[in-house]
């Protein structure tokens, strides 16, 4: 069964914060799982991702240490969302992912959620 699920990180955030005191940063990427990969669909305008030169179609192999698994289900898009709200804005992480045949690591500013 294939999934196909659009989330904005900005948005999944806000609905995983155990509570109000628990960081807020946004890389402003919008995902989709689909055939067990995650899928950067688009940036969210001119936001942390876009501007570090993450791109539409780049699949995520790995946020930092968290690694992504090599069947990607809603639960694995999930978790690559909570990696990210683990860390505030102005910290530094490190996105893996595969463009085309190649495989590249990026580093993104988290940003700050309005």
């Amino acid at each position: 069964m294939r999934i196909v699920v659009a989330v904005a990180l900005a948005l999944a955030l806000s609905t995983s914060a155990a509570n109000a005191d628990e960081p807020k940063g946004i890389i402003g990427v919008q995902l989709k799982v689909a055939d067990g990969k995650i899928t950067i669909i688009g940036t969210v305008g001119d936001g942390p991702a876009e501007k570090a030169g993450v791109k539409a179609d780049d699949v995520l192999l790995k946020v930092n240490d968290y690694k992504v698994s090599e069947k990607a289900e809603q639960d694995d898009l999930t978790a690559a969302v909570k990696e990210v709200g683990k860390y505030e804005p102005g910290a530094k992480i490190k996105l893996t992912v595969k463009r085309g045949d190649k495989e590249m690591v990026i580093e993104v500013t988290v940003g700050k959620r309005e």
